[in-house]
């Protein structure tokens, strides 16, 4: 089982760089991650074993929360053959689409209650 140390970073140019190189990738059976997720310069030590396309599914999930890029350490990218991470793109645009749907929601149901809030206070005809 290959260990590999990943640090969450903020750089898109480098998000770009590592992800294009990422992207021809293929799928591991099973591999052992040790995370740091570099956020507000707070380095948190995350452990994730990941089999098969459970790693395809949740690297770029957690790319999506707060980080725009991925800095290896320790692994040389030939190791990474097997790593397929073909949707970081596309899982993190998703993922700023649905916030920014939210958003939209959030707006909509506050115009909504005022809207109520203001039938509420007019008098009422008889």
């Amino acid at each position: 089982m290959s260990i590999f140390s990943v640090s969450v970073i903020h750089h898109d140019d480098e998000h770009e760089k590592l992800s294009s190189e990422l992207e021809a990738c293929q799928k591991n059976t099973g591999l052992q991650y040790k995370w740091s997720l570099a956020s507000v310069g707070v380095a948190v030590p995350l452990a994730i074993f990941l089999k098969g396309n459970v790693a395809a599914f949740l690297l770029p999930l957690l790319a999506g929360f707060g980080a725009d890029a991925y800095e290896l350490h320790n692994a040389c990218l030939p190791q990474l053959k097997a790593l397929d991470l073909y949707n970081l793109k596309r899982v993190k645009r998703d993922l700023r689409t649905r916030i920014e749907l939210a958003k939209i929601q959030e707006q909509t149901w506050l115009r909504y209650t005022e809207n109520l809030e203001l039938k509420d206070e007019q008098p009422k005809e008889l």
